[in-house]
């Protein structure tokens, strides 16, 4: 990832007379792991300058001393956090190298005049260090699958970036302008770094799958040019298909079914009253179901009426 150092040039001009300066050169942003050049011009004036100096937050590390000779004293002040070396462009010019994110801060050139007037001329100007995140946005919380009208939680999480990244959700390239996003946490690191979390709920329309997609990313910008995103995609869920009854050609195709048999009906047993031998000598009383309907022992339905009229005459008589 390739980050653009801007920097700032400011320009003062004074209409006393007395020490000045003409401009500072500080970027306003640079890479972690970067050298920093920092400049500080002073406009010439009929005086002698007594210092030039740098300042980080209130603290000096950098101080160049008028001598006698035309040679300046240079002295350098190690400050936590910074690395420093004498630039090669002359009176009020200091590296930071390998910078780190303890370099982010306002540095401040200062000027002062020599005797009589010792007149002082500061001009600060502010410098961030942008450390990239550990990985790209880490989605989390979302389903494979989605029915419209259902809502749609997921959070994203960037690791260890400076500055603060500002989040971004989006679905199909559009940026999400609805539902509700929120910065749920900022954790500071150790190495001044910050873990940001970044939470979107959202109720799922129709419009938001196209061709039965929703493609979700959530961007992080950290600092003025670095931008990192991470993409996911979930899909439309469609409805359980409810099961319908087989019809009969079904069930045969698959399962066969047993035959069952069909009681049989019983044939009416037919009486038959024609004398047979066995029949005759049954004792009276016993029971003749087993004669019944077997063999050549039939009994007619003529008989059973003649016996029925004799019995009544008897009865009768």
């Amino acid at each position: 990832m390739v980050i653009f150092t801007l920097s700032v040039f400011f320009c003062y001009v004074e209409e006393a007379h007395g020490v000045y300066i003409r401009g500072v050169e500080v970027p306003v942003e640079a890479q972690a792991g970067k050298d920093v050049s920092l400049r500080c011009w002073v406009n010439p004036w009929p005086g002698q300058l007594y210092s030039l100096a740098w300042w980080k937050d209130g603290a000096q590390f950098y101080r160049s001393t008028a001598t006698t000779s035309s040679v300046a004293l240079v002295s350098l002040f190690p400050l936590p956090g910074l690395t420093l070396k004498e630039g090669s462009g002359g009176l009020g010019h200091v590296v930071l190298e390998r910078v780190r994110v303890a370099a982010t801060g306002s540095y401040t050139c200062e000027a002062v005049a020599d005797f009589p007037s010792f007149s002082q001329h500061l001009v600060p100007a502010n410098l961030t260090i942008v450390d990239p995140p550990d990985t790209g946005p880490l989605i989390a919380g979302y389903k494979i699958r989605y029915y419209p009208g259902e809502v749609l939680a997921a959070s994203c999480t960037i690791l260890r970036a400076h500055p603060v990244p500002a989040v971004s959700w989006f679905i199909n390239s559009h940026q999400v302008e609805e539902g509700r996003q929120e910065v749920v946490e900022v954790n500071p690191e150790v190495d001044l770094t910050f873990t940001t979390t970044s939470k979107l709920t959202l109720r799922l329309k129709r419009h938001h799958f196209i061709n039965d997609v929703i493609n979700l990313t959530c961007g992080a910008q950290v600092g003025q040019r670095l931008w990192t995103s991470t993409t996911i995609t979930t899909h439309r869920a469609r409805p359980h298909k409810h099961t319908r009854p087989r019809k009969h050609h079904d069930l045969h195709a698959t399962t066969p079914i047993p035959r069952q048999r069909r009681p049989q009906q019983q044939r009416p047993t037919e009486i038959n009253f024609e004398k047979d031998e066995a029949a005759i000598q049954q004792p009276a009383g016993e029971d003749l179901s087993h004669v019944v309907g077997t063999g050549s022992v039939q009994f007619h339905y003529g008989w059973v009426v003649l016996v029925s009229t004799l019995v009544c005459a008897v009865l009768w008589a």
